[in-house]
């Protein structure tokens, strides 16, 4: 494949859903600590995403909520290296309990870190449980929005969702 699709169909898929890429963004910063969420605005998010997406192999401008996802993941992950960076040399951090976590409260760096190793952990047992567990509480949809743009009944991304997080809770424990 050449270099170019990638990045053609990227660069189509973020003209199209420049505004809810933006949302998904704000909703990322709006949970980092006052103090750092002045370091990068929504545009800068975005765009260091693309930056990340248009590396991606396989990407194409038909899947416009497989895009969304991979975009969402993305800028989680620019804020992750960022907290890593700002994090660096500073003493041990203490644990983080997942009952505390919550969609629209900020978390510090030391939470955020350890909760994407959390995930990076239940993403090797079950992937989709942690697809699942990302999109709930990193992109703020409600179990609704995940059932619709999964195509899982609200029944199954509940049950999902619910043996995610009881999974993260032992994981967090050892």
């Amino acid at each position: 494949m050449d270099r170019a699709e990638p990045v053609a169909a990227a660069g189509m898929l973020v003209a199209r859903l420049h505004g809810e890429l933006w949302g998904v963004a704000r909703r990322h910063l709006s949970r980092e600590r006052r103090d750092w969420r002045n370091e990068m605005e929504p545009a800068s998010l975005v765009n260091e995403a693309y930056l990340r997406l248009v590396r991606q192999r396989g990407l194409n401008d038909g899947n416009e909520a497989q895009f969304m996802a991979l975009a969402s993941v993305c800028m989680g992950r620019v804020l992750i290296d960022g907290a890593r960076r700002r994090n660096a040399g500073k003493r041990p951090h203490a644990c983080v309990e997942l009952d505390a976590i919550d969609v629209g409260t900020s978390s510090g760096v030391e939470s955020t870190v350890e909760v994407h190793e959390l995930l990076a952990r239940l993403q090797a047992e079950s992937p989709r449980r942690a697809a699942l567990v990302r999109l709930r509480f990193f992109d703020g949809l409600s179990v609704p929005e995940i059932a619709r743009d999964t195509a899982l009944s609200v029944a199954t991304v509940k049950r999902e969702l619910s043996a995610g997080l009881a999974r993260l809770k032992i994981l967090l424990q050892h």
